[in-house]
């Protein structure tokens, strides 16, 4: 015991003498390792701190690695995945993986294969908690102490040496092996059999006996020749050591002994042949496991398992099989020939001795059980070797198809009934094909006997037509009747069996005309000597027609499908009736008709031709219309209920940037800056429950939209409703007015320009008036005269200035025309000066010009400068 911590139970030392173990405790690894090299102890039972440590897993991989391995129980308050992960964290902690990996995998072979680390708990170890008793740990060590010893190998050991013999049981008693001596080779295969030994070693020269001679006498016995035998001898002449593994020897060994050698060589071979015991046991386990199998699927199987050999004896068969022939297992032995129904007796003889010959066969054949029930089966054999007398014999699979077959009977009757009556539906339909293609009513009539005989398969069919006297019946059409009778028999209606027929409006059905109790025979089916038959009417159309019917001269049975058949014929040859007095009828008003329709087709093709002519207007109209909203230079967009774009014209692209695909399906708010987009959904929101079909948006305050590139621009819409059914379609029409703000921009400083311009002449004029005015300058004076002129000059050139100013709607169109002439700039400067020279003068100011004259001319309009120039 290996407790660093002393937390043994108390009373553990005291209970372990009770289970008879000795036990040894230390309190380190170091002291642990002595121990285990010393004593070799059976078991260790350690503290799970110590798994903490590099030292303790090497320890506990010492322990696995000792010849044999040293059980370990691990006290621990974690379960066997916990501690194997907390473990192997810490081992990786202070190793590197790769090594960590190895000393987990030299402690167990299993493997957690969800973490692919090994578990310390297994078949070699034991995890038990630290709150264990010590009666629990006792009772686990015994366990696994037992468990040891089972698996310890015994060795017998045949030489006359008893030195050797001693040394042998020193040598391998530390490796869990038990050595049995025997100094007398006379008492060898009595010693052999009470010890049954895993290894047998051998000297070659014994007193009376020879080691070579008793090897070649095991390997030729039958329960001994596996036995692994080594040979320990002085002689190692290569001769001897040929006839040594000539006679089977699996191993030599030269005396002296030299310990590690012979320990190793003896271990390889128990470990070699305890590895090939535990495959033989695999394998006995597989094939008990397959066999119990076997014997689950053969008594468990619902379908009939039997074995038969060449003869036809049952060799074996399985319950559901021995309730299928009605027999217990004293059938078993039998011949199963006896069960198979005497038609199929020499098809399944056959099949059987096919099988036997190494065939695979299948066959549908009857049985007879014990108790006389009849029974179809499947059967399906293969060839099996039995292993009794190494023939082959057939291994068959059989199931009833009883069942089965009576399906598919039933399945083939509905079939051919089916087939009747798809061929029935066909002659009705080809029948009201004919009558549909206005064939004559006598052809149609032979073509209905003829299809209802090939349909029913019948010998007799006839149609009898009620002549207008009402007492005598013609024979229309038929089918067996002697050729003279059609078209020239004259029946009496008392026939009793046609006037039930067309008195009662109902099919009539004679199983059995001899036995007929309900009418007469009627005296044409008697000369025939009719049985059986049905009879339907087959109506006018103001009264009954006639009857069809079909007879048979062998009894027979008519099913409700056959008068459904009939009365479907019937009623087809009533349509083709109804049709012909139809036509008739048709055909004396055609004539009247064919006027009206004469006179009502002038009308009608006026008519036609005036709403040809409408549509055809309507139709450019729309045309127009889709062509005047797609090219509109104005924004069209129509939104449904949920505000979201179902019309997008050029208009609206050019304005918004926005492409037809980029703008269908998307939500209106696409158009609208952020802002306002809350306050358009409230006022369409609220358009949308008013009774106002159209409004224009933005009639109190502006109204702004935003373009793709993400720039907002002023705009002028209106919106417009229509109502379709359940849904609602918004129309915005939609203008920029960019353009026509910047024009009104322009316009205002053009006023503000016009009004400075048109002050400075009107200054100018005044001034001079004034100056004359005062008397201060004499008019006929130079000066006089130069104000004169000055004022004139002004006078004209406001003329001019009103003139341009009131053709305000070619400076909006840009079509102002420039008068451009070549002028002085001295000539321009000195103009300008006399404009202003008397607001000069009153404002006391001097005017003058430096650096004159200027020689330069320039290409231009005097009064547009003069207007433009601020």
């Amino acid at each position: 015991m290996v407790d660093p911590h002393q937390e043994i139970p108390g009373d553990f030392i005291e209970k372990a003498i009770i289970f008879k173990l000795n036990i040894a405790t230390v309190n380190s690894i170091s002291k642990a390792r002595k121990q285990l090299y010393q004593e070799h102890p059976n078991l260790a039972i350690i503290d799970d701190s110590i798994l903490r440590k590099n030292d303790g897993l090497s320890l506990l991989a010492e322990f696995k690695n000792r010849k044999p391995s040293i059980p370990v129980i691990i006290l621990s308050d974690k379960s066997s995945q916990e501690l194997s992960q907390e473990t192997y964290q810490n081992l990786s902690q202070e190793l590197s993986q790769e090594t960590s990996k190895k000393i987990f995998q030299n402690l167990s072979q299993q493997v957690d294969a969800s973490r692919e680390m090994p578990l310390i708990d297994n078949e070699d170890n034991r995890i038990l908690q630290k709150s264990a008793c010590s009666e629990e740990i006792l009772e686990t060590a015994l366990q696994l102490i037992k468990n040891l010893e089972n698996a310890q190998a015994t060795v017998l050991a045949v030489d006359d040496d008893p030195k050797v013999l001693e040394v042998l049981q020193n040598l391998l008693k530390y490796w869990g092996i038990t050595v049995k001596t025997l100094a007398e080779p006379q008492k060898f295969w009595q010693t052999l059999e009470e010890i049954q030994p895993d290894l047998l070693i051998l000297d070659i020269e014994m007193p009376g006996f020879n080691g070579i001679e008793l090897c070649h006498q095991v390997r030729n016995h039958s329960r001994w020749s596996l036995l692994p035998v080594l040979f320990l001898t002085v002689h190692n002449e290569a001769e001897t050591v040929n006839q040594v593994f000539n006679v089977g020897a699996d191993d030599f060994v030269s005396k002296p002994i030299v310990g590690p050698e012979l320990v190793t060589r003896i271990v390889n071979r128990l470990e070699r042949i305890n590895l090939i015991r535990r495959m033989t046991k695999e394998r006995e386990k597989r094939h008990k496991m397959e066999s119990e199998s076997w014997r689950t699927i053969f008594k468990a199987s619902p379908e009939c398992i039997k074995l038969v050999d060449a003869e036809g004896t049952l060799l074996g068969i399985n319950p559901a099989g021995l309730a299928m022939i009605e027999a217990d297992e004293t059938a078993i032995g039998q011949n199963i020939y006896a069960v198979i129904s005497p038609e199929y007796r020499q098809a399944f003889e056959d099949l059987n001795k096919s099988v036997c010959r190494g065939n695979k066969e299948t066959l549908e054949f009857e049985i007879i059980g014990l108790k006389g029930s009849h029974r179809l089966v499947e059967t399906h054999g293969v060839p099996l070797l039995n292993p009794e007398n190494g023939q082959l014999m057939q291994l068959a699979v059989t199931r009833d198809i009883t069942t089965q077959k009576q399906i598919e009977a039933q399945r083939e009757q509905i079939n051919l009934l089916l087939k009747a009556k798809v061929q029935q539906q066909a002659s009705v339909a080809q029948l009201g094909q004919l009558a549909l293609l206005n064939q004559d009513i006598s052809a149609l009539m032979d073509e209905a006997v003829a299809l209802v005989a090939q349909s029913l398969n019948i010998e007799f069919c006839h149609i009898l037509e009620m002549l207008p006297s009402g007492n005598v019946m013609l024979l229309r059409a038929g089918i067996g009747w002697e050729e003279g009778l059609i078209r020239q028999a004259l029946l009496s209606f008392n026939d009793s069996l046609t006037s039930n027929t067309l008195l009662t409006k109902e099919p009539v059905i004679i199983e059995d005309l001899r036995q007929e109790t309900r009418f007469n025979s009627p005296t044409l089916l008697e000369e025939y000597g009719i049985i059986s038959g049905v009879s339907v009417p087959i109506f006018g159309v103001d009264s009954a027609y006639g009857v069809l019917g079909v007879y048979s001269p062998q009894k027979r049975i008519f099913n409700q499908d056959d008068v459904y058949f009939l009365q479907a014929i019937a009623n087809v040859l009533s349509g083709a009736i109804e049709k012909q007095h139809i036509e008739t009828s048709l055909r004396q008003g055609k004539e009247e008709l064919e006027n009206r329709v004469a006179q009502r087709t002038v009308e009608l093709v006026e008519m036609n031709e005036r709403l040809q002519l409408e549509l055809t207007e309507r139709q450019q109209a729309q045309a127009q219309f889709s062509g005047i909203v797609e090219i509109a230079s104005d924004a069209i967009i129509s939104t449904d209920s949920n505000q979201r774009i179902t019309l997008f014209n050029q208009g609206a692209e050019r304005i918004f940037g926005y492409s037809l695909k980029e703008a269908l399906g998307k939500p209106l708010d696409l158009l609208l800056p952020e802002g306002s987009v809350e306050a358009h959904r409230h006022h369409v929101t609220n358009f949308g429950k008013s009774s106002t079909p159209s409004r224009k948006i933005g009639e109190r305050r502006e109204i702004y939209g935003k373009r793709k590139d993400g720039s907002v621009f002023p705009a002028e819409a209106s919106i417009s409703t229509l109502k379709l059914d359940d849904k609602i379609i918004y129309t915005v029409y939609l203008q920029d007015v960019s353009n026509r703000k910047q024009i009104e921009r322009m316009k205002n400083e053009f006023v503000s320009v016009v009004s400075h311009e048109l002050r400075t002449p009107l200054t100018s004029i005044h001034g001079s008036l004034g100056m004359l005015a005062t008397g201060l300058i004499p008019a006929n004076s130079e000066d006089g005269k130069r104000l004169v002129q000055i004022a004139t000059d002004s006078t004209e050139r406001l003329v001019r200035l009103i003139s341009d100013i009131l053709d305000i709607e070619r400076i909006e169109s840009g079509k102002v025309t420039m008068c451009k002439q070549i002028y002085q700039v001295s000539e321009l400067i000195a103009q300008a000066i006399d404009i202003t020279q008397p607001l000069a003068d009153k404002a006391q100011v001097k005017l003058s010009v430096e650096n004159s004259p200027i020689l330069l001319e320039l290409d231009v309009e005097v009064d547009a400068i003069a207007l433009f120039k601020y």
